[in-house]
């Protein structure tokens, strides 16, 4: 049935298959998320507070209040905020531009999430260093190339189907590339990944849009050669040799 819902109770919700090598995500779900910013800290609504701000959005978990009450009982979590989330994140997460990973992939299938979506368990937040110069795109970069992928294949845990578990644990021991900004040449290759990682973005929104066949072809050959390009240079920044890039692409 259909539902209406106070737009400030609900959040755009995220979910792995929503997230596309360097596509802009696109999502079809909603979450009912009880929560507030207060001074900087995600803290849930008091249920009078909840009733009072948000009375649609209220009276229909209502409906679900025995069911809700009984899972805070078997989970032994307070009872006394039967509407909460199981597992609540941190607003402050969400409500940042970040990169995002599926939990479970066939290759590398990162891209840069808009501030104020939110996710699943099935999606993986990536938040550089505040302490870092690197652009996001440049991360972006060196998580989606074929060198990421290689490692992941290597060191990762495999799922059914070929799949791999992009969790921090197995993305962690990965040897990220860092830039010395007082190095011109490695200032260069960093800002060349960040422009071709933009373009790659376009290209990828504008074949989305694409209104005939011939037009998404286009936009797919320009896809492929960008990638390309990216993962050229992804090899430069690592050294590696012609006989180690036959390898990784093998």
């Amino acid at each position: 049935k259909d539902v209406i819902i106070e737009k400030g109770l609900v959040k755009p919700l995220l979910m792995g298959d929503d997230v596309k090598k360097f596509q802009v995500p696109v999502f079809v779900n909603y979450v009912i998320y009880p929560y507030k910013l207060d001074k900087n800290k995600t803290v849930i609504f008091e249920e009078k507070e909840l009733s009072t701000l948000y009375p649609l959005g209220y009276k229909y978990l209502r409906e679900f209040k025995k069911e809700l009450f009984d899972i805070r009982e078997r989970q032994k979590t307070n009872t006394q905020y039967w509407y909460s989330c199981h597992r609540s994140r941190d607003m402050n997460v969400f409500e940042q531009e970040r990169i995002i990973t599926p939990y479970a992939s066939l290759g590398c299938n990162m891209t840069i999430c808009p501030v104020g979506l939110y996710h699943n368990t099935k999606v993986y937040s990536l938040i550089p260093n505040d302490e870092r110069e690197e652009s996001k795109y440049y991360w972006l970069a060196l998580l989606n190339s074929k060198i990421l992928w290689y490692f992941m294949r290597n060191t990762g845990y495999v799922l059914r189907g070929g799949y791999y578990t992009f969790t921090t644990d197995y993305l962690s021991p990965f040897p990220v590339r860092t830039i010395d900004f007082n190095n011109a040449d490695d200032k260069q290759k960093h800002d060349t990944l960040v422009s071709l990682v933009d373009q790659m973005l376009t290209a990828q929104k504008d074949c989305r849009a694409a209104k005939s066949d011939n037009d998404k072809k286009l936009h797919e050959q320009k896809i492929s050669m960008l990638d390309k390009k990216i993962d050229d240079l992804v090899y430069k920044l690592y050294g590696l040799t012609e006989e180690e890039i036959r390898i990784v692409e093998g």
